[in-house]
């Protein structure tokens, strides 16, 4: 049996994903669930209140992946802060108790705030914004700040749009709106959208794992893509053609609550570009799956 690891929120989108092919690459994986009956090898866990950990198992862990948040926006920024934030905290504590060495924060780019939008976005620390931005990028920018200042061996990663079969923000935005007739752009440009297919992402951790935390932010991106390449691939794959509809930058003003309107509108006027070649130099990495596949599982996949 390989490392001993645990994922706090296993049985998201993401995490799902990630517990079981971390097993199936040898890993002895436990897992934190909230919005399931927990399997084997997991434990209800609500990382908003510190004395849920107590049910985990016994025994130390090699590594801790927080997994675990809240993404929907329509959610209280009470419920936000105290999953994305202090479930971080709450999360970091209990690693210490188990002698974690080494700490994996599954984090996201929105962190950047405003600067979400926009090409060419490092893997800058300092670009952190804790107090511009919606209570999602607020919270998750204070989750990565309580990890840094734990004293634990880290490694951040932030993750762009995610893409497959189940995601909850490319496909229910993109293919969505192109199956009913609704998609919109905004704009002449063609910026580039940065994204990762779910299935490479549990070989990024898996990559992490291997090296070891360097107490480093990387941007967790797979895939580059101008927005009309990846908006033309989920028209082939639904077997529709590409609205010619514009809307203009100042619509957000009457949509500010609806966030898929808002993907499309600000990701086809400004894009959101988040080069991940530090990582791959890094952990020596290349993703494997296309994003031609991950396309056709998310359209797969749509109800």
């Amino acid at each position: 049996m390989g490392k001993r690891v645990f994922i706090a929120g296993a049985d998201g989108f993401v995490g799902s994903m990630l517990a079981r092919a971390l097993t199936s690459k040898g890993y002895e994986v436990h897992g934190g669930v909230y919005v399931r009956a927990p399997g084997e090898r997991e434990t209800r866990v609500d990382v908003s209140r510190p004395d849920s950990f107590g049910a985990i198992p016994p025994g130390d862990f090699d590594a801790v992946i927080n997994n675990a948040g809240v993404v929907d926006q329509s959610t209280p920024t009470r419920i936000m802060f105290a999953v994305n934030a202090e479930g971080t905290r709450n999360t970091l504590a209990w690693a210490r108790s188990r002698n974690c060495r080494h700490f994996i924060q599954v984090s996201s780019i929105s962190v950047v705030g405003l600067k979400a939008m926009g090409q060419n976005r490092s893997e800058d620390r300092a670009k952190r914004s804790l107090y511009l931005g919606v209570p999602y990028q607020r919270s998750k920018a204070k989750g990565e700040a309580y990890v840094e200042s734990s004293g634990l061996p880290f490694t951040i990663l932030r993750l762009p749009s995610v893409l497959g079969s189940g995601d909850t923000i490319i496909t229910p935005a993109i293919g969505a709106s192109l199956k009913d007739g609704s998609y919109f752009r905004c704009g002449n440009k063609d910026p580039l959208l940065s994204i990762i297919n779910v299935r490479d992402f549990p070989d990024m951790v898996d990559k992490v794992l291997q090296r070891g935390p360097d107490n480093a932010i990387y941007n967790a991106s797979s895939h580059h893509l101008p927005w009309s390449a990846i908006v033309a691939e989920y028209a082939a794959a639904l077997g529709t053609t590409v609205p010619p509809t514009r809307k203009p930058l100042l619509s957000m003003l009457t949509h500010m609550h609806d966030k898929l309107y808002l993907y499309l509108l600000t990701n086809s006027r400004f894009g959101a570009h988040f080069p991940s070649d530090r990582f791959f130099s890094a952990h020596d990495y290349q993703p494997v799956n296309s994003w031609q596949q991950g396309v056709a599982e998310a359209v797969a996949g749509m109800s």
